[in-house]
Protein backbone atom coordinates (compact mmCIF):
# COMPACT_ATOMS: atom_id res chain seq x y z
CA UNK A 1 0.00 0.00 0.00
CA UNK A 2 2.84 2.57 0.83
CA UNK A 3 4.18 1.73 -2.72
CA UNK A 4 1.04 2.75 -4.27
CA UNK A 5 0.84 5.83 -2.16
CA UNK A 6 4.28 6.97 -2.72
CA UNK A 7 4.08 6.30 -6.55
CA UNK A 8 0.78 8.41 -6.71
CA UNK A 9 2.15 11.29 -4.61
CA UNK A 10 4.95 11.52 -7.60
CA UNK A 11 2.82 10.89 -10.38
CA UNK A 12 0.63 14.22 -8.60
CA UNK A 13 3.82 16.17 -7.93
CA UNK A 14 5.12 15.46 -11.90
CA UNK A 15 1.46 16.53 -13.27
CA UNK A 16 1.65 20.12 -12.13
CA UNK A 17 5.65 20.05 -12.58
CA UNK A 18 6.77 23.67 -13.51
CA UNK A 19 9.44 24.07 -16.60
CA UNK A 20 12.49 23.68 -15.97
CA UNK A 21 16.05 25.50 -18.33
CA UNK A 22 17.78 22.23 -18.70
CA UNK A 23 20.75 23.92 -20.96
CA UNK A 24 21.90 26.92 -21.90
CA UNK A 25 24.36 28.26 -24.71
CA UNK A 26 24.99 32.27 -23.61
CA UNK A 27 29.05 32.11 -24.85
CA UNK A 28 29.06 30.17 -28.06
CA UNK A 29 32.36 29.64 -29.87
CA UNK A 30 34.12 31.90 -31.43
CA UNK A 31 34.26 31.63 -35.22
CA UNK A 32 35.36 33.92 -37.79
CA UNK A 33 37.47 35.96 -35.77
CA UNK A 34 34.36 37.07 -33.02
CA UNK A 35 31.28 35.66 -30.91
CA UNK A 36 27.70 35.88 -32.84
CA UNK A 37 25.45 36.54 -30.20
CA UNK A 38 23.07 35.06 -32.48
CA UNK A 39 23.84 31.54 -31.96
CA UNK A 40 22.47 32.04 -28.25
CA UNK A 41 19.63 29.55 -26.75
CA UNK A 42 17.72 28.23 -24.31
CA UNK A 43 16.44 24.50 -23.70
CA UNK A 44 13.56 24.11 -21.45
CA UNK A 45 12.11 21.05 -20.41
CA UNK A 46 8.54 20.54 -19.10
CA UNK A 47 9.13 17.25 -16.69
CA UNK A 48 5.27 17.05 -16.23
CA UNK A 49 2.74 15.02 -17.17
CA UNK A 50 0.43 17.17 -19.57
CA UNK A 51 1.47 19.91 -22.17
CA UNK A 52 2.63 23.24 -20.60
CA UNK A 53 1.31 26.56 -22.45
CA UNK A 54 4.13 29.24 -22.63
CA UNK A 55 1.83 32.01 -24.17
CA UNK A 56 2.06 35.00 -22.44
CA UNK A 57 5.54 33.74 -20.03
CA UNK A 58 8.53 35.88 -21.01
CA UNK A 59 12.25 35.31 -20.65
CA UNK A 60 13.81 39.16 -18.87
CA UNK A 61 17.06 40.38 -19.80
CA UNK A 62 16.48 39.35 -23.76
CA UNK A 63 13.43 40.52 -24.29
CA UNK A 64 11.85 37.85 -25.69
CA UNK A 65 7.68 36.87 -24.65
CA UNK A 66 6.69 33.51 -25.77
CA UNK A 67 4.10 33.40 -28.39
CA UNK A 68 1.18 30.57 -28.72
CA UNK A 69 2.89 27.87 -27.83
CA UNK A 70 3.29 25.23 -25.12
CA UNK A 71 5.73 22.08 -24.52
CA UNK A 72 4.36 18.72 -24.66
CA UNK A 73 4.18 16.20 -21.76
CA UNK A 74 8.00 15.12 -21.29
CA UNK A 75 9.19 17.57 -23.52
CA UNK A 76 11.53 20.09 -24.98
CA UNK A 77 11.43 23.67 -25.96
CA UNK A 78 14.25 25.18 -27.81
CA UNK A 79 14.17 29.50 -27.30
CA UNK A 80 16.98 30.57 -29.91
CA UNK A 81 18.79 34.07 -30.41
CA UNK A 82 18.23 33.76 -34.03
CA UNK A 83 15.64 30.76 -35.39
CA UNK A 84 17.00 30.69 -38.94
CA UNK A 85 20.89 30.47 -37.36
CA UNK A 86 19.83 27.70 -34.97
CA UNK A 87 18.10 25.28 -37.49
CA UNK A 88 20.93 25.92 -39.86
CA UNK A 89 23.66 24.46 -37.38
CA UNK A 90 21.18 22.06 -35.01
CA UNK A 91 18.78 20.83 -38.24
CA UNK A 92 17.33 17.57 -36.33
CA UNK A 93 16.60 20.02 -33.65
CA UNK A 94 12.66 21.04 -32.70
CA UNK A 95 10.61 22.34 -31.68
CA UNK A 96 12.62 25.79 -32.10
CA UNK A 97 11.07 29.18 -31.00
CA UNK A 98 12.56 32.83 -30.50
CA UNK A 99 14.25 35.44 -32.30
CA UNK A 100 14.87 37.70 -29.31
CA UNK A 101 16.22 41.11 -29.04
CA UNK A 102 19.50 41.49 -26.27
CA UNK A 103 21.98 38.97 -25.36
CA UNK A 104 22.93 36.70 -22.62
CA UNK A 105 25.15 37.75 -20.47
CA UNK A 106 28.66 35.99 -19.99
CA UNK A 107 29.48 36.57 -17.38
CA UNK A 108 26.41 35.06 -15.27
CA UNK A 109 22.92 36.56 -14.85
CA UNK A 110 19.77 35.24 -12.94
CA UNK A 111 17.74 33.12 -15.18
Amino acid sequence: MRTLAAALLLGLAQAGAAPVIREIMFHPPHENGGEDPGDEWIEIHNPGFRSLELAGWSLEGVGYTFPDISIPERGFLVVASDVAAFRARYPNVSPVTGSWSGRLSNRGETI
